[in-house]
């Protein structure tokens, strides 16, 4: 998993702009990148800081239909016959178990937050 967070990182910070988060790199030294002084910077942070990063997110989830819930773990991964994951089980704090699936939307994302 952290090999592919890695490999895609440049995908991610792409997606995070487009959907209206505002990302700066920060110069090595900065934010505990100190091991990476004289190296290109790659690192990036929210300009306006996490909290309003995450408020937009929800926003633009909200405003293209989707549902955003909080305190819903995911608790197992559904996937077709050939192991592609194509959705997720969670449960939501009173217990009530729920099931999705993205053929409807393959560019939907499961956005778990802590």
């Amino acid at each position: 998993m952290v090999r592919t967070i890695i490999d895609e990182s440049s995908e991610t910070v792409n997606w995070l702009i487009k959907n209206g988060c505002e990302l700066n790199l920060v110069d090595a030294g900065i934010c505990g990148s100190y091991e990476h002084i004289g190296m290109p910077a790659t690192l990036h942070r929210y300009a306006e800081g996490g909290k309003v990063a995450v408020t937009k997110l929800i926003e633009f989830f909200k405003n293209n239909g989707d549902t955003v819930m909080f305190s819903t773990p995911a608790t197992d991964l559904i996937k077709d016959a050939n192991g592609k994951i194509i959705g997720v089980t969670a449960r939501r704090e009173d217990g009530t178990e729920l099931r999705g699936s993205y053929k409807k939307r393959p560019e939907q994302i499961l956005f778990h937050l802590f």
